[in-house]
């Protein structure tokens, strides 16, 4: 499926310090694509870049024909002075006057006749073909629909936006942009500050807008734990420069497995696996946590290895890397996300 954007050959300078160096990237359609990066690293400045708010110092961005696409920046949500069910009709403004034109034609076709009637008449009936076809006579319908499915029933909808939570106003925000019918979603942090409950529903939204509206999304997030359960791609940023390209799926294969001891005496337990067992390919992350990168053992040979030779252990157990870990050799172990 054709790419609805690309960046080409992004460049961005702040005086001589480089923000972006060289980015490029197709976007996939109808994929979840993730940035990621330390702090400082240019994602949010990535982001305002493809949504056109700032400007490159080089390289373009290309876009399909038509391409319609909303933009929600970091730590923001849906600000107005609005109800939340005034808000979402904000959307249909050019319906709503369109209905509007319809009622003052119903009202006038009484008070003509002849020629001017007929001509009424085929005005009127080419504005209801049009008002019908962008779902004129379903939008309140679809404002309710949009409203429950994002959590906000009908005891809310008289609610002002200005009393809502953080959180609630990033839902709202993306309700919104959903009713808009955006083929492209640019968010950038947009769990930044929620809860753990508030998480899991923006994660669960997102997911969803994806894969029943076909929606491609940009997101950047720092929590990598949430990126790892609904990002179809990552694109890891460092230091301006695009490291890593990838499909969460190739990341989940390519995850090495290992074996991860949790011992009484590290030094004894290393004695006994290179020079009693016979395993080289092992790693001392911790204070008395040890990994163990060797296939050709399995758990139970291990433990009963260890064992003979009096290695007292309080935990063993298969484990693999997680995205983390991953970011964390890409990044040269820089955490700050």
């Amino acid at each position: 499926m054709k790419s609805p954007i690309a960046i080409n050959d992004i460049s961005v300078k702040f005086g001589d310090k480089a923000i972006l160096d060289h980015l490029s990237y197709e976007f996939e359609s109808g994929k979840i694509i993730c940035l990621i990066g330390p702090s400082g690293a240019g994602k949010s400045t990535l982001l305002k870049i493809i949504a056109g708010v700032e400007e490159a110092s080089r390289g373009t961005v290309s876009k399909t024909k038509d391409l319609t696409m909303n933009y929600l920046a970091q730590d923001t949500g849906l600000n107005s002075s609005r109800t939340i069910f005034a808000e979402m009709l904000s959307v249909f403004d050019s319906l709503r006057q369109m209905e509007k034109q319809l009622r003052q034609m119903e009202l006038q076709m009484g008070e003509l006749a002849g020629d001017e009637l007929t001509a009424l008449m085929k005005r009127y009936d080419a504005l209801s073909e049009e008002f019908r076809m962008k779902n004129g006579f379903t939008y309140e319908s679809e404002i309710k629909s949009v409203l429950n499915g994002f959590r906000f029933d009908d005891a809310m909808w008289e609610r002002e936006i200005s009393s809502l939570s953080g959180g609630q106003k990033t839902r709202l925000a993306l309700a919104k942009m959903l009713l808009e019918r955006p083929q492209l979603l640019i968010l950038d942090e947009p769990t930044n500050g929620l809860d753990p409950a508030g998480i899991k529903q923006i994660r669960d939204l997102l997911r969803m807008l994806c894969t029943e509206y076909d929606i491609t999304i940009i997101v950047s997030s720092h929590i990598l734990s949430e990126i790892e359960s609904i990002a179809d791609t990552i694109g890891v940023i460092n230091r301006g420069v695009l490291v890593q390209e990838i499909a969460m799926q190739e990341i989940t294969e390519r995850s090495l497995a290992y074996i991860e001891l949790n011992v009484v005496d590290t030094r004894k337990a290393s004695y006994v696996l290179s020079d009693k067992i016979g395993i080289d390919n092992f790693k001392i992350v911790e204070d008395r946590i040890i990994r163990i990168y060797d296939g050709n053992i399995s758990v139970q040979e291990l433990s009963k290895a260890l064992a003979l030779h009096d290695v007292e252990m309080t935990a063993i157990g298969t484990k693999s890397e997680s995205l983390e870990e991953y970011f964390l050799k890409l990044t040269g172990g820089d955490v700050r996300c």
